[in-house]
């Protein structure tokens, strides 16, 4: 490699910039860089090292696949690269939602984590990020979560003495997006 300067290219040099995995002794990952201090002095170049362990946290995360057969699938590799590097996946927080099954809901399952872990589709609606999801199209769920969120707003201003400006604010900066947000 060669960089341009104002003065011409530079005389060419071998990039060693990487990073490897590290070999099966380490868990981790180490990170390898090669600084020329002055590019046509190699005695002036500086090598670093850093070694990286591996950080994984798997918590709010949602699969949306087309069959029961390619989540399980993907949910296995999944479970294979966090058991190589040491993580747990706790199967007895993990949900499953099924829309539109083909099968009868006994059947409905997917296995997760190194104790293969039998997590059941649900009826129950999933919060996920704040939001509400469920396999079923219940609006009174929703129009009941919207009516408490009313609720809860109203509660705390309604003794208060408060201009038309100040509830124009409150309902349009505070109270719509909470009902955007859930609804």
């Amino acid at each position: 490699m060669s960089v341009i300067t104002a003065f011409g290219p530079s005389p060419t040099f071998i990039g060693e910039d990487a990073i490897q995995q590290a070999c099966n002794q380490q868990q981790g990952y180490e990170m390898v860089n090669t600084w020329p201090v002055d590019i046509q002095d190699r005695s002036t170049w500086q090598q670093y090292r850093l070694r990286v362990p591996i950080i994984a946290y798997m918590d709010d995360t949602s699969y949306l696949i087309s069959s029961g057969d390619k989540i399980q699938a993907s949910i296995n590799i999944i479970t294979q690269f966090y058991h190589f590097h040491d993580v747990d996946i706790n199967g007895k927080k993990s949900e499953l939602m099924v829309i539109n099954p083909k099968v009868p809901r006994d059947e409905l399952y997917i296995t997760i984590g190194r104790d293969n872990s039998k997590v059941q589709a649900t009826d129950k609606e999933i919060r996920y990020l704040g939001s509400y999801f469920s396999s079923s199209n219940l609006r009174k769920r929703s129009i009941k979560r919207i009516k408490d969120i009313i609720e809860k707003f109203l509660n705390p201003i309604r003794r208060k003495r408060i201009t038309v400006g100040h509830i124009a604010y409150l309902i349009n900066h505070i109270l719509i997006p909470r009902v955007v947000y859930v609804a």
